[in-house]
């Protein structure tokens, strides 16, 4: 039953904004993983590991160049 504070309309936002949440983490997934392998690179970083270390400003070299390397050959294709 929900609280005083929370009618159908809140309700509503709140699921709104899980499936906000989740299409973006599904889109950022997503480019990481293709950004990787643009790179070169099997496997693919943990993106909640990502997120941390852009966070915290503490991004590993390799990784980063990984990432550059990866978007830089994204936009490089034709589109074919």
């Amino acid at each position: 039953m929900p609280t005083s504070a929370e009618g159908p309309s809140s309700r509503k936002t709140s699921s709104l904004r899980r499936i906000t949440l989740g299409a973006e983490t599904q889109f950022c997934t997503k480019m990481v993983r293709e950004i990787w392998a643009a790179a070169g690179r099997h496997g693919e970083p943990d993106l909640a590991d990502l997120a941390v270390m852009f966070a915290e400003g503490n991004v590993d070299t390799v990784v980063m160049e990984t990432l550059s390397k990866g978007f830089d050959a994204l936009l490089s294709r034709d589109g074919s």
